[in-house]
């Protein structure tokens, strides 16, 4: 039997195989009916299929530019396995398709819905889905090992990792390839309780994504001449390569840099026109500039000395840190103060070099002045002190993507620059982020287009016939670039992007055929009532005519919409449409919301929540809690209670009533004024609770009661602390947790003019008792008067809005 022969034209030039392996995969392609195509003497645009064990090679975006498959010598494998050739997507090396390396299978105990949703992601991601479990699947993802085919894997004791759904769910959150260690069964320990994060060993001198790249500067001495790697040195092959002037280097060194260049097969050339790469220092050159608009390779001393190390071309923006830093940082990073933590050896000092290169302030100790905390996981004494001190704690993939997008990645609260998943150490994942291209070239290109390709590429210059301008001109050799910042600016004004001429042609054609209906469009947006409401007039040709909509003696309506006749006749046809008439709700007419309610203990009256619907009726809304926002106007409560939303009610200075306002409602069928139902009870102290809320009206004029004290609190209890949070920041206050740290406390200044005194709030427990001594000292030195309380002041002095009034009690010594 024959076997099906490869597509035509492909490339068994890998960037990366040695000479054997690639010896191999030639006699396997020709033997089979391809074409092996020298990539260096022929036209791209001649190639089908070009075979590389990665990304990093000249040629790669210009493949990907011209729709050439990039794919891995293994699809060359596979090809021959099946006898015909798989699909090139699942075996492609872009980095950015994370699990092309992964088969996955399902056991019978994943729910429908769960299984078409990491099927859809995986296939994303680059992986691939088998329906039956074999040999060639990497991953059966199950929720028990006690499963048919779980049970089959551990008696063929086949490759295969049996993991649980959550590694894809952690996968796709943060972008990256996890280690399965945590999710894979028969015992994953990301189900186990307590246990911590697992240590990663130091990458130092090992084949690492942070190897030769962790620096600024270079720490990579070239070898002396005649060593045995220089005479072997072949990775500059075919390349001309121009350094800048601002590499700043001697010129022993420079003289030693061009041999190297010339014994590894390349030559080193006077100007940028005649070379294919550059080798500079910062990106707001000219010359840099003018390489980004070619297509050609721009990096820096690092990046040049880790080809000489490894031998092997990769491309610049594969690093963060071969490619020239930006002369000035991101635009908006030196107003951040970054520490680190958790992260050790070549990883700390790669994201400490990665600061600098963005243009922060980075500090090896913490403060309270800092004001970003990169962390690898959520443990620590950092991590504990950044949440007393409000510091964002962020992961290294805020400061990665930052730089390589050159602008600052906005931190909402789905972002994975904030989650740090259960007992993974993400330091594992350090260092794989690439440079946004795109967005370099929209930063830096000379032209807004797409940049020019260099000499033999597949994209060639758009039909002459068209009429884009052309906007491919070379600014000024002499002028300097525009930073990110002054490149950004531009960003929101028509640019032409695309991802490459071909494209170009096709988009303008499409636009020649459309420009019939576009011109039709144009001519009924003038009519009166546009194109939507304005119809047709009687002798318009393509007029539809439907028969009005019956008002009344029947269900159904009838429409009668002609249609060309599906026989060819040109005769129109009549469809009959029958559709359900829209059922409109009876009763009475609902009124506009007049008061918006929330009821609190509801058990203590009879009171159904379906009853809701009615009461919308006649202008009255209920809605759960007590917005931040403070956008409600009743509470309805049976007396004076200490609940999270009668706290925020008496703080908001709303109107509180007892549930007759309710009841009274329903039997009336109107809403009443929910002032003749003023609740009439007692605070703690006696205070009316009236009193209490004329007392929050006076404050909110004020600010607040709390507005200008911080308050600090010694509960360890999460619940606890966060409610006691929320009841001192409805007040305008401020609140931090208090563990015995050195910390700063406000100024007097921000303080109310009696309150030279700071708060602690804490229990009589030992542990608690251990830190007022802690307390009193660090609010001596800054010049206050130290006050230590229990939780029920806080508590009294927010429901009855009056400070004074609790100034002697709950006091402890």
């Amino acid at each position: 039997m024959v076997p099906t022969p490869l597509p035509a034209g492909a490339n068994g030039e890998p960037a990366d195989a040695g000479e054997a392996i690639f010896a191999g995969i030639t006699h396997d392609i020709e033997q089979h009916g391809g074409t092996n195509c020298p990539l260096s003497s022929t036209d791209i645009r001649r190639i089908t299929h070009l075979i590389s064990g990665s990304a990093d090679f000249p040629a790669y975006y210009d493949a990907v530019e011209a729709y050439i498959h990039v794919v891995k010598p293994l699809w060359v494998e596979q090809s021959l396995l099946k006898k015909r050739a798989p699909n090139p997507r699942q075996f492609s090396p872009d980095p950015d398709l994370f699990l092309t390396d992964v088969t996955i299978t399902f056991a019978d105990d994943i729910p429908t819905g769960d299984k078409d949703a990491i099927i859809a992601g995986s296939l994303a991601m680059g992986a691939q889905y088998s329906a039956a479990l074999t040999k060639a699947c990497t991953h059966l993802v199950t929720l028990s090992i006690h499963r048919p085919q779980a049970k089959l894997v551990l008696d063929k004791k086949l490759s295969t990792k049996i993991v649980l759904p959550h590694w894809f769910d952690k996968c796709f959150l943060l972008g990256k390839k996890l280690d399965e260690h945590l999710y894979s069964l028969p015992d994953p320990p990301c189900l186990k309780p307590g246990g911590g994060v697992r240590k990663l060993e130091d990458s130092e001198g090992t084949e690492g994504p942070l190897s030769g790249a962790c620096l600024l500067e270079p720490s990579f001495t070239p070898p002396a001449s005649p060593s045995k790697h220089r005479r072997g040195l072949t990775v500059f092959r075919n390349h001309a390569i121009h350094l800048s002037q601002d590499l700043d280097i001697t010129p022993h060194l420079q003289h030693s840099i061009r041999d190297m260049i010339h014994n590894g097969g390349g030559v080193v050339v006077e100007s940028l026109a005649e070379a294919d790469t550059l080798i500079c220092q910062y990106r707001d050159r000219s010359l840099f500039r003018q390489a980004v608009t070619d297509g050609k390779d721009a990096g820096n001393l690092n990046w040049l000395y880790a080809l000489i190390k490894n031998n092997k071309w990769t491309s610049p923006l594969r690093r963060l840190l071969h490619t020239p830093i930006p002369n000035g940082g991101i635009p908006g990073f030196e107003r951040f103060k970054i520490t680190i933590s958790n992260y050790t050896g070549e990883a700390r000092v790669y994201l400490e070099s990665l600061t600098r290169a963005a243009g922060g302030n980075f500090t090896r100790t913490m403060t309270q002045e800092n004001t970003h905390l990169v962390t690898a996981h959520m443990n620590g004494e950092k991590v504990e002190a950044a949440n007393e001190w409000n510091v964002q704690i962020v992961n290294h993939l805020w400061l990665e993507e930052s730089y390589a997008r050159l602008q600052i990645q906005p931190m909402r609260p789905e972002s994975k620059y904030t989650k740090f998943p259960s007992k993974t150490n993400l330091g594992e994942v350090i260092g794989q982020t690439s440079i946004d291209r795109e967005r370099l070239v929209r930063c830096y290109s000379n032209s807004l287009v797409n940049p020019k390709k260099p000499k033999g590429s597949a994209l060639e210059a758009v039909d002459s016939n068209s009429h884009t301008p052309d906007r491919s001109a070379h600014g000024d050799p002499n002028t300097d670039a525009p930073t990110p910042s002054s490149a950004s600016s531009k960003e929101n004004s028509t640019m032409l992007q695309s991802g490459g001429r071909g494209a170009k042609d096709r988009a303008l054609s499409k636009l020649h055929k459309m420009a019939p209906d576009i011109a039709l469009f144009e001519k009924e947006s003038k009519r009166r009532g546009g194109v939507i409401y304005g119809g047709r007039r009687a002798n318009d040709p393509d007029r539809v005519v439907s028969d009005p909509i019956p008002t009344s003696g029947s269900h159904k309506r009838s429409s009668s919409v002609n249609v060309p006749s599906s026989e060819g006749t040109g005769e129109v046809a009549e469809v009959d449409e029958r559709a359900p008439k829209k059922r409109q709700r009876r009763g009475k007419k609902t009124h506009e919301i007049k008061y918006r309610f929330v009821v609190t203990q509801r058990d203590h009256f009879e009171w159904k929540q379906e009853q809701s619907r009615s009461l919308r009726d006649i202008g009255m809304r209920e809605i759960d809690n007590v917005p931040e926002n403070e956008q409600f106007d009743v509470l309805v409560a049976p007396k004076v209670l200490k609940t999270p939303n009668f706290l925020a009610a008496v703080a908001a200075g709303a109107i509180i009533v007892r549930p007759d306002w309710i009841k009274h409602a329903m039997d009336s069928d109107i809403a009443p004024d929910p002032k003749n139902y003023l609740l009439d009870d007692k605070c703690p102290g006696g205070v009316n609770i009236q009193t209490a809320l004329a007392n929050s009206l006076e404050n909110k004029h004020k600010g607040g009661l709390f507005k200008g004290w911080t308050i600090y609190f010694t509960e360890r209890d999460r619940v606890r602390l966060d409610s006691m949070a929320k009841v001192v920041k409805r007040n305008r206050g401020g609140c931090i947790p208090y563990h015995g740290r050195a910390t700063k406390p406000p100024t007097r200044a921000s303080l109310k003019e009696e309150g030279a005194r700071l708060f602690l709030v804490s229990s009589s427990s030992k542990e608690d008792k251990a830190l007022w001594p802690k307390f009193r000292e660090m609010a001596l030195q800054a010049g206050y008067q130290p006050l230590i309380k229990q939780p029920d002041w806080l508590m009294n002095v927010a429901l009855t809005q009056d400070l004074q009034l609790w100034e002697d009690e709950y006091g402890l010594s």
